[in-house]
């Protein structure tokens, strides 16, 4: 099967209309539809109409909820609850509601806690878990305890926390009514989608949230726990969430399953016939059979009846991808020693998130000992990549490159390690652990991986014992891999960097493979320097970043400084004391780090600009002190252009109250700078306040021409934010991707920042992505003593820059052009590709080629 036709089976559904769940679109038909009581699946109806919360439950609106009223004992066993217990579920665009009607003699209502905090669990009481998949703050906790819980009993007294961790880590603003009755109680609850996470909205519609529902109660005096959805053991087993299903239009857009095939079925589908593909397996082979049939089966999951299937399906794709693995290795371990073959090296892409490169890995052995090629430019980075994969444990695996004159060539191993990110969604919150290609190392053996325990073994503690305490600086050359396991994928990097006085060519060379001596592998490569060289980009490339380079040993900040001079940052936020700027600014224009125009970070904020009242007058005084200090030292660095900035991420009135703090900034002769996350409307509070923005998620002309109306600046961030291991995300979203939106470049946070551990109130360690809380940490490179360790990441953000690069020298061959035929041609489908869309970025090889093409055609006569 090729890939034509997986995709017709799976692509496709996107595109399926969604029928009628039911005869009626009642809420109850709904769930009838789909199994009635038993489904995994609780249906939150849409309300234009909030119920009153009195515990009474007999508002009209809670007809058109369906009902559940199955739960079943905590035990292996299904047996329906000797106490029954019903719930219905509603929702309008700020709130969650949940009505519950609990029997119990009320002799039997065990309620003996009143306040907020106490142990409710140990009288009768309703335990609910939310696992919203939008939510941050809960992705970096454990599997089983990345919920929010919330308990309530019949004396209206609440409990919550995040995950287990305790009353007080999570005090949402939510709400409980309860009556009691001869026959039982009732209770009825609203639940704020923001006071979940403030990120939260209007849940989208047929869109879910993983959920559980228990309940302890008294029958007959005696103990009972009832789960809605059955579970074995403790009601937090996220094995046995259901999911709370959120319906405004039953025939409308299933958000919930495209969300899901985006992030995840596609993704692996594609993989697994790839691998499929590489172990040259035939279209009637019973994996790819399985393939097939499970790319059809969700195709035919329509509308709620995918919310049933959902955990089979995802059950059967696990299942599938192990055996794929495993078949096709075998496969081709088999071919590889019948044939003598003791090593495969296959080149592969270096800047790709289709494909990435885990120990699973089945190279196509149709590829072997292809040629590498690399084209680049004078003072240009260009990576490449090949994978070596064996039938036999090797051990000492070396590799040497021909030189080539003009060219250095630095190959580094790519390091799979545990990271908190998923592999196939970037974001930058822990949702697991996982294993991901992350790291350019000379020595592999910097940090070891224990792949049976999932966890990072390091050749020293990683204590903090001060600020600067890291792991030993990597070996200066590639260090020959001790062992390379049998069937086990490994990628080798290779970084070229062509000198200002390379001369044009193409020039041929090898990378040799080899085994005590004993070459197993050749691979031929072909380096090509390019006759012109680049333009600068006209797209500013920055960043923020914890520097503290004005406390930092001088070796250090400048190691850091050369590290993003290399992967093309133009601009970096500062955080430095004002007394250190000068020192700092003199380093930078050592390494080459532009200082023009120079933006801080710690300017006015946050010891000033936190205060709640923006508009007192000792509060301003202090902002005018802290500004001439930044403007007096910029002065003494000798740098021109100053921007300083204000509240981060500011919202509602804070945007204007923040206004007399930037009047006070333009008054010193500088400028300001500021992020928003609240989409164009953060123009109609901020006016002209702020000159250089920075703008949250995907760039649109709209925010462009909104920034530039009146002579601002408008930048880049979170999309997604920096660390996160996907090479070609940053290539386009930070490269073309800006220029086809109007944007003026980026300024993405953060290059390197740590985020706190809460439970050790220290901040924590950039080589452990396990130990902090909230966000992960967000590395674009590892420091250690002296140096920086590499990512695949940082070289995907280099391309990005390099395509801008390129751009600008295209756009000045047009306008310098000995062919004017040539230069109309290229100004034409420049003009195509701008309005193309993210579609006309979908392959970036391609435009850079057709880039090149057309430079060349302009300086031709």
């Amino acid at each position: 099967m090729n890939k034509r036709q997986l995709f017709g089976l799976t692509f496709g559904l996107l595109h399926i209309p969604f029928m009628a769940a039911a005869a009626g679109n009642s809420a109850e038909a709904l769930l009838q539809k789909i199994g009635g009581n038993g489904a995994p699946v609780i249906i939150a109806s849409y309300t234009t109409t909030a119920p009153k919360l009195d515990g009474k439950l007999d508002d009209p609106v809670w007809e058109k909820a369906a009902v559940r009223n199955d739960f079943v004992q905590l035990c292996k066993e299904i047996v329906s609850a000797e106490a029954t217990t019903t719930v219905r579920a509603l929702y309008d665009d700020q709130n969650l509601y949940l009505a519950f009607s609990c029997t119990e003699k009320e002799a039997d209502i065990k309620r003996a806690y009143r306040k907020d905090g106490d142990p409710l669990w140990l009288d009768s009481c309703i335990d609910m878990f939310f696992a919203p998949a939008e939510s941050k703050t809960i992705d970096d906790l454990p599997k089983d305890e990345s919920h929010y819980q919330l308990i309530f009993n019949s004396n209206q007294a609440k409990f919550s926390q995040l995950g287990n961790r305790g009353y007080g880590s999570w005090l949402g603003e939510w709400e409980i009514a309860a009556a009691v009755t001869p026959a039982g109680w009732t209770a009825e609850v609203k639940i704020p989608f923001t006071s979940l996470d403030k990120r939260l909205s209007t849940p989208q519609n047929m869109s879910y949230w993983r959920m559980q529902i228990g309940r302890a109660a008294f029958p007959g005096k005696k103990r009972e726990y009832s789960a809605l959805f059955p579970c074995a053991g403790l009601f937090r087993g996220h094995d046995y969430f259901g999911m709370l299903v959120f319906i405004q239009d039953p025939n409308g857009f299933n958000f919930g399953r495209r969300s899901d095939y985006n992030r995840e079925i596609q993704p692996e589908l594609a993989r697994v016939e790839q691998t499929l593909k590489n172990g040259g397996m035939s279209s009637d082979s019973h994996c790819a059979v399985a393939l097939s049939t499970l790319s059809m089966d969700f195709n035919a999951a329509d509308g709620l009846q995918y919310f049933v299937k959902r955990e089979n399906i995802y059950r059967q794709l696990t299942a599938l991808k192990a055996e794929a693995a495993t078949v096709c290795r075998q496969k081709l371990a088999a071919q590889l020693t019948k044939s003598g073959q003791r090593l495969l090296a296959v080149p592969h892409p270096a800047i790709s998130d289709f494909g990435k490169v885990l120990p699973e890995f089945i190279p196509d052995p149709a590829a072997s000992c292809k040629p590498v090629k690399i084209r680049l430019c004078r003072n240009e980075f260009e990576p490449a990549s090949i994978v070596i994969w064996a039938p036999e444990q090797l051990q000492g695996v070396t590799v040497s490159i021909a030189p080539v004159e003009g060219v250095t060539l630095a190959p580094r191993w790519v390091k799979c390690w545990y990271q908190g990110g998923s592999p196939v969604c970037p974001q930058n919150v822990h949702s697991g652990c996982y294993l991901t290609p992350e790291l350019l190392l000379n020595n592999d053996d910097i940090v070891g991986v224990d792949m049976v325990n999932k966890k990072n073994i390091f050749r020293e503690p990683l204590a903090l014992k001060d600020k600067w305490q890291y792991p030993p600086d990597d070996a200066e050359k590639l260090q020959p891999l001790a062992l390379l396991p049998s069937a086990f994928a490994k990628q080798l990097w290779l970084t070229a960097h062509a000198s200002a006085n390379a001369r044009p060519g193409i020039y041929q060379s090898k990378i040799t493979i080899a085994v005590a001596g004993n070459t197993l592998a050749e691979v031929p490569l072909q380096v090509e320097v390019m006759e012109f060289d680049l333009q600068p980009s006209k797209l500013i490339s920055g960043c923020y970043y914890n520097t503290s380079w004005g406390k930092k040993p001088k070796v250090k900040a400048e190691s850091e400084m050369r590290n993003l001079v290399d992967h093309g940052i133009t601009a970096v936020g500062l955080r430095e004391d004002a007394k250190d700027l000068s020192t700092v600014v003199e380093m930078m224009k050592r390494i080459g780090l532009p200082v023009e125009p120079l933006y801080i970070e710690n300017s006015t904020r946050p010891e000033i600009l936190q205060k709640a009242d923006l508009n007192h007058k000792d509060y301003l005084s202090k902002a005018r002190t802290r500004i001439t200090e930044w403007t007096d030292a910029a002065k003494k660095a000798q740098v021109k252009t100053l921007y300083l900035y204000l509240i981060d991420e500011p919202k509602g009135e804070t945007i204007t109250k923040q206004i007399p703090v930037a009047d006070l900034v333009h008054q010193a002769g500088a400028k300001t700078w500021d992020a928003f996350n609240l989409g164009p409307g953060y123009r109609q509070l901020a006016g002209n306040s702020i000159d250089a923005v920075v703008y949250n998620g995907n760039p649109t002309r709209e925010a462009a021409a909104a920034a530039h109306k009146d002579g601002g600046t408008i930048y880049s961030y979170d999309n997604p934010q920096l660390g996160i291991e996907f090479t070609e995300v940053y290539r386009r979203n930070f490269g073309l991707l800006l220029w086809q939106n109007d944007f003026d470049g980026s300024f993405n946070f953060a290059w390197f920042w740590l985020f706190v551990d809460h439970a050790k109130k220290i901040p924590s360690h950039p080589w452990d992505d396990f130990d902090s809380s909230g966000f992960r940490d967000h590395c674009m490179m590892y420091p250690t003593v002296n140096g920086c360790v590499d990512t695949v990441q940082g070289e995907g953000w280099r391309e990005g820059v390099d395509d801008c690069r390129y751009l600008s020298t295209l756009e000045y061959w047009i306008a310098h052009a000995s062919n004017a035929k040539a230069a109309a041609a290229a100004a034409a489908w420049l003009k195509q590709l701008k309005d193309g869309e993210v579609a006309a970025l979908t392959d970036l090889d391609g435009v850079r080629s057709t880039m090149i093409e057309h430079i060349r055609a302009c300086q031709s006569r």
